[in-house]
């Protein structure tokens, strides 16, 4: 499982918001789909990207993951599944999902959100799902208290997409989706992308 570079639509050369240029850069610096750390950091630019209107952007960016990683990896010559990887890839696929609905691409949508629910991954923690939510109005506000930085983005950008995972895992139904509020998930990826928008217009 490789991509030997990061996509063009990540590439920090001609962005104008600062704030982009440090995630775009921090992208291609530390570019793998072997780390979970660096694919969480794509799924903060491609989020960011969306935030700002800029969505056939954030889905190139997310597609250079997503389509790579379609499941949960192996984990060293162990065998095992690297549910590290997946649990960053799990955030963009489920932006995938959201990006091709919104552009009236049901099928494609619907495509994405099937790898989610296929290895749910956090599916059976609607304790920890639920807190997401529950937790968000605090983190945002904490986001516009402090002064501006692109990890304070990163957060706010990280917690927009588990609430969008909390939403596939709850449009799933059965077990996994009864105890899980995917309205007030929507409430609250709103309010995220709100203050990611906020943010990133005082970095232009």
């Amino acid at each position: 499982m490789s991509s030997a570079a990061p996509p063009p639509a990540a590439l920090p050369a001609g962005e104008g918001n600062r704030f982009l240029v440090a995630f775009a850069a921090a992208v291609v610096e530390g570019w793998s789909l072997t780390r979970a750390e660096p694919v969480a950091r794509t799924g903060d630019l491609a989020t960011c990207l969306w935030a700002l209107d800029r969505g056939d952007e954030a889905l190139r960016v997310a597609l250079a993951v997503t389509a790579v990683i379609t499941e949960p990896p192996p984990l060293g010559r162990a065998g095992r599944p690297d549910m590290a990887v997946w649990a960053a890839a799990l955030g963009l696929h489920a932006l995938e999902a959201r990006l091709h609905r919104l552009a009236g691409r049901a099928a494609d949508g619907a495509a994405a959100a099937a790898r989610i629910r296929a290895h749910p991954a956090l599916a059976d923690a609607p304790r920890f799902l639920n807190g997401l939510v529950r937790e968000a109005p605090a983190l945002y506000a904490g986001a516009r208290a402090e002064p501006v930085t692109a990890h304070g983005c990163g957060i706010v950008a990280r917690r927009v997409r588990l609430l969008m995972v909390t939403q596939e895992f709850a449009a799933s139904g059965g077990r996994r989706g009864r105890f899980l509020d995917p309205a007030g998930a929507q409430v609250q990826v709103d309010a995220g992308l709100a203050v990611l928008r906020e943010v990133l217009e005082r970095a232009r």
